[in-house]
């Protein structure tokens, strides 16, 4: 396609716009990437790791093969084709990653606009430049992401809880986290943690610090805690009510 070709394609009113659709708790927590480089690898991997449903789309199939026992579906689709989206079910998706890279911004700009013509809600794309930044955002993308692999993990953790305080990957599967003692610990003591495989590094308790805390402190419900553990233990620790 040339770029004279692809302009038009970008710019051609779309008619009518899409009508919302109502989305259920599970298409809420459904995930797709688009386009497996070692961006989107990353990603898909650790969505599901936390136990997610994510589905992963790359027009090469060699990508798609390397993930198949990894992820809920793996797909070879051409995502610039609307039509090929929508075969792939891809409008059952709450959040869609655009993570085509490299020198392929055409296919990542045309599936941006089918994905923004389907109405789907939450839609992040990557950029290698300002410029790119800003058609992305302009033709349909929620959110930019520059793209390297540290990225993907700290997206791949936000997006299975929003609602997460502070948190370093120490690799693929460690994490260190700063979170508000949950309330499903409050009254218990620092030696509960080790049957959910946590470790507590320190309890900010108002002014007090408690590094390496005695296991029978007990944690009360202001405190901030500095755990370590596996990602999916570090969120189910975070979530205990």
């Amino acid at each position: 396609m040339g770029i004279r070709t692809f302009f038009k394609r970008l710019f051609k009113p779309s008619g009518k716009p899409p009508q919302p659709k109502r989305r259920s708790r599970r298409m809420e927590r459904e995930y797709a990437v688009i386009g497996l480089g070692k961006f989107g690898r990353s990603l898909a991997r650790r969505l599901d790791l936390l136990g997610l449903t994510v589905a992963a789309l790359d027009i090469d199939p060699r990508k798609t093969r390397l993930l198949a026992d990894d992820v809920s579906s793996a797909l070879t689709v051409d995502t610039t084709v609307e039509s090929a989206l929508r075969e792939a079910d891809i409008e059952s998706c709450h959040t869609v990653i655009v993570a085509i890279g490299g020198d392929n911004f055409e296919a990542s700009a045309l599936t941006t606009i089918s994905l923004a013509k389907m109405g789907i809600p939450n839609i992040i794309a990557l950029a290698n430049s300002p410029r790119q930044e800003d058609i992305l955002l302009s033709i349909g993308a929620h959110r930019i992401l520059n793209p390297d692999e540290d990225s993907g993990l700290r997206l791949a953790d936000e997006l299975a809880d929003p609602g997460q305080g502070e948190n370093w990957a120490l690799d693929n599967n460690t994490q260190v986290a700063l979170v508000q003692a949950p309330k499903g610990m409050v009254g218990n003591a620092v030696a509960d943690c080790a049957a959910l495989g946590i470790s507590v590094l320190m309890v900010y308790r108002d002014s007090e610090t408690l590094l390496h805390p005695a296991e029978d402190v007990v944690f009360m419900p202001a405190d901030q805690v500095l755990i370590v553990g596996s990602a999916g233990n570090v969120r189910a620790f975070r979530l205990l009510e």
